[in-house]
């Protein structure tokens, strides 16, 4: 029992220092780290250890999978099946063990590998790892089976080592009132091979003078290669001519775009 407390304490200490991904369904489902991120080079397989908690009163049996992801615009996620298109690694994923049962209150640990091909390789190749709780052996045996399970996506990040570059630029900004509020909008475009995190803010303008700045969402993620909307809500401007200026920080540099704008009662 001491030692079960001992490796609990370890997990917890883990879970603090590295942040984890707790599973929506609530079973007690815990991933760490919540996201993989890896510097691989061709030919060469890199792996790296993941621990899988179970932090209910209960038993879990665990199915791990591989699958893709895309995200639109509005930072929508769909998940397919692996097929190895594109900046996809999921077709380069090991998993060892995939399928395994945790006791209540303890954890097992899965060894993630990215069998990287030796062929060009350049940027930020990306997919997903699923733990997935499923009836256990024993329950199935006996005719018991769980009646809901819980999926908790893990996403894993890999880049060539010295290939990663961030760059970016604002294709659109636009805005149109809406009763009391003035709604703003714009377009990003993710022109580097790696996954970006945008910040910034829109100044509007009044005769050169700023009469509002408004804060972007903060680390709003776009995709390689993608294209992100990003909305923001400001009070009703008065009757006037104003430039609305758009400053988007992509992590390694800022851009932006501008447009006029006139309004009236």
């Amino acid at each position: 029992m001491a030692r079960l407390r001992t490796r609990l304490a370890a997990v917890a200490a883990l879970i603090a220092t590295l942040g984890a991904g707790t599973s929506p369904g609530g079973l007690g489902l815990r991933v760490v780290p919540g996201r993989i991120d890896m510097e691989i080079s061709p030919g060469v397989t890199s792996s790296v250890p993941v621990t899988v908690a179970n932090t209910s009163d209960v038993p879990l049996h665990i199915v791990v999978t591989s699958g893709e992801f895309t995200i639109d615009d509005s930072g929508t996620y769909a998940y397919s099946v692996p097929s190895g298109q594109g900046t996809s690694l999921a077709t380069w994923l090991a998993i060892r063990p995939r399928e395994f049962d945790i006791a209540p209150q303890s954890f097992q640990q899965v060894q993630l590998s990215v069998v990287v091909p030796g062929r060009r390789l350049s940027g930020e190749y990306a997919g997903v790892i699923f733990f997935q709780t499923r009836p256990g052996r024993d329950e199935l045996h006996r005719g018991i089976g769980l009646s809901f399970a819980e999926r908790y996506a893990d996403k894993v990040y890999a880049t060539v080592a010295g290939t990663g570059s961030r760059d970016g630029r604002v294709e659109h900004v636009g805005a149109a009132a809406d009763g009391a509020k003035e709604h703003y909008r714009i377009v990003f475009r993710n022109t580097g091979n790696v996954h970006e995190y945008l910040n910034g803010h829109i100044e509007i303008l009044r005769g050169g003078t700023v009469v509002q700045t408004l804060p972007l969402p903060k680390n709003t993620l776009v995709e390689r290669g993608g294209e992100r909307n990003i909305e923001v809500t400001g009070d009703r401007l008065a009757p006037a001519a104003y430039d609305v200026v758009a400053i988007v920080d992509y992590g390694a540099g800022k851009t932006g775009g501008k447009i006029h704008l006139e309004t009236h009662n």
